[in-house]
């Protein structure tokens, strides 16, 4: 290819992408609620940038329905854009304001699950203020923020985020899972000896977590060995069991997605939930393979279990067994299949 043509095809490529956000764009003043979220939402997987404008220009917190608000703020978080980096510190700012003014009781559920989003989403835009914002936030009292803003600052890979993500390391459920991986992310040495502390607590959680991260950070065969056992321990909770499977799928370890596949086909109801389920959050495309698989000699309520998560992980091969779904016997299954096709459509 000459240096032209590449040009050209790059041009050519760039002209549709913007054609297809502004058919999209041009959709959204005369459509109705419910299809304007749904727009926004479609232009926020679409990873394309041109819909930066767009979001932006109908982006305002202080006038919009929260609803709308908090798809705007998710769209602008997938799409990663430092040019919605002002405007979502200011709702930040904003939301705030609201807060201080009502007091923590007094915050509607709809504004209090905008801030949380954007909380979020600034950890997919960044810059220096929304940086700023998401080390003040790990030590908020609203439990979604602390774990959105670790996850941000992992993303980030700010390191001065380590000794405040080090203090959340003694909180269970998401707050201390997502200080465990935003370490992993950043990657610092410094959390080392706090990780093999937790190697040692007995724990199969916290085990799991920690050899995650130090996996992550001193790739060394020991962790991911560890990982393993747990994974293989019959003793351990199935849910600790799946943790661990997870976190060696996400270190691309092929043993993981064989032991969640024999979950699929063979295990108890729970365990077959707990494996799609699994499967799902991995964003693994190996994943995919994995659920079609299982679709062979799925029931109907394991059929209607895995559609989703094939929506979730997206692409060609899950989109292709949706397909397939779409002529099954079950209208509850044929329509599932149609949704989540509808659902993955950029």
């Amino acid at each position: 290819m000459t240096p032209l043509l590449g040009v050209l095809l790059a041009c050519a490529g760039s002209a549709f992408a913007k054609s297809a956000v502004d058919k999209l764009a041009q959709q959204l003043p005369a459509a109705p609620f419910a299809r304007k979220v749904e727009i926004i939402e479609r232009l926020g997987r679409s990873k394309d940038r041109h819909a930066v404008p767009v979001l932006l220009s109908l982006f305002d917190v202080k006038n919009a329905a929260p609803e709308l608000s908090l798809a705007l703020a998710r769209s602008l978080g997938e799409l990663g854009d430092p040019r919605a980096e002002d405007a979502l510190t200011g709702a930040w700012d904003y939301l705030n304001g609201v807060r201080l003014g009502l007091g923590d009781d007094g915050m509607p559920p709809r504004l209090v699950a905008l801030r949380e989003t954007v909380a979020g989403a600034l950890g997919g835009v960044g810059g220096e203020r929304g940086a700023e914002i998401l080390l003040e936030a790990l030590s908020d009292d609203d439990p979604v923020v602390v774990e959105n803003a670790a996850r941000g600052l992992g993303r980030l890979r700010d390191k001065r985020a380590v000794d405040p993500l080090l203090d959340l390391l003694s909180r269970r459920g998401p707050v201390g899972q997502s200080a465990y991986e935003a370490l992993a992310d950043i990657g610092d040495s410094r959390a080392v000896p706090r990780l093999e502390a937790a190697l040692k607590t007995g724990d199969p959680v916290l085990e799991a977590e920690a050899a995650y991260a130090l996996s992550r950070i001193r790739n060394q065969a020991s962790d991911k060995l560890s990982l393993n056992a747990l994974m293989l321990n019959e003793g351990l909770d199935p849910e600790a069991r799946a943790l661990a499977a997870y976190y060696l799928m996400k270190l691309g370890r092929k043993v993981a997605f064989d032991f969640l596949g024999r979950w699929l086909s063979g295990g108890s109801p729970a365990e077959q939930a707990l494996a799609e389920r699994t499967l799902g959050q991995s964003g693994s495309a190996r994943a995919v393979a994995v659920l079609v698989k299982a679709l062979g000699k799925a029931d109907t309520p394991l059929k209607l279990s895995i559609i989703p998560q094939l929506q979730r992980l997206g692409g060609a091969k899950a989109a292709s067994a949706l397909k397939k779904l779409e002529q099954d016997n079950l209208m509850a299954v044929r329509q599932a299949a149609r949704q989540a096709l509808a659902g993955m459509q950029p």
